[in-house]
């Protein structure tokens, strides 16, 4: 309906790379498993033929699941408790993390065979790239944090994968928050340093 009424690009919802660490909504869409291509193909086939091209939002909850999708504890960049003290996530592994990338890689893939005109990473609203930027939800002292440098290693490798998959024809897009709103969380002095480096590691615009 979108489409017919002359938008000329329909970006498809957040879209899970891996359900094994929970999704974002009940009803979410999937695309870590190759059964998905064929419905994502026809909506592909059905948002082109009313006249819009199509990109699909490629997303990873972090701790910020819905209730009943995730066996044990969310994952995050470190861990992150309860205004109660309840542990509420719990910190992902150097192995899991670098796992992570790969699934993106491989949703960009399937995305490719789908159909879709251009991909798009969510790196907004605390979501796991977003969360590891954050120095108030990355505490980590290792390759994926640490410092500001260290903080960006997960969304930039992610784009990077990502840019790899999707070769020089089909654009890339990331969706990032201007800032946290919170007291040592991410503002926009960060992102004006962040958004050219995302830029630089392969994103053709910035949502």
């Amino acid at each position: 309906e979108r489409a017919v009424g002359g938008i000329g690009l329909v970006v498809v919802e957040f879209t899970c790379v891996e359900a094994r660490f929970g999704l974002g909504e009940i009803c979410q869409p999937r695309i870590d498993h190759d059964v998905y291509i064929e419905g994502h193909a026809r909506l592909v086939d059905a948002i082109r033929q009313a006249g819009a091209r199509t990109c699909l939002q490629l997303h990873l909850p972090g701790q910020y699941v819905a209730s009943g999708t995730c066996d044990g504890l969310p994952v995050a960049p470190s861990e992150a408790f309860a205004r109660d003290g309840r542990q509420i996530a719990r910190a992902l592994q150097a192995e899991e993390i670098e796992a992570l990338v790969q699934r993106f890689a491989d949703a960009a893939a399937r995305a490719v065979q789908a159909g879709y005109d251009a991909v798009e990473i969510h790196g907004a609203h605390g979501y796991l790239p977003m969360a590891f930027m954050s120095a108030r939800k990355n505490r980590r002292d290792d390759a994926w944090g640490g410092d500001a440098e260290r903080r960006l290693a997960f969304p930039l490798t992610v784009v990077q994968a990502v840019r790899q998959v999707l070769g020089p024809g089909r654009p890339l897009i990331y969706r990032l928050s201007a800032a946290e709103f919170v007291n040592a969380g991410l503002a926009l002095k960060d992102m004006e340093e962040i958004a050219p480096r995302l830029a630089h590691a392969g994103c053709d615009a910035l949502h």
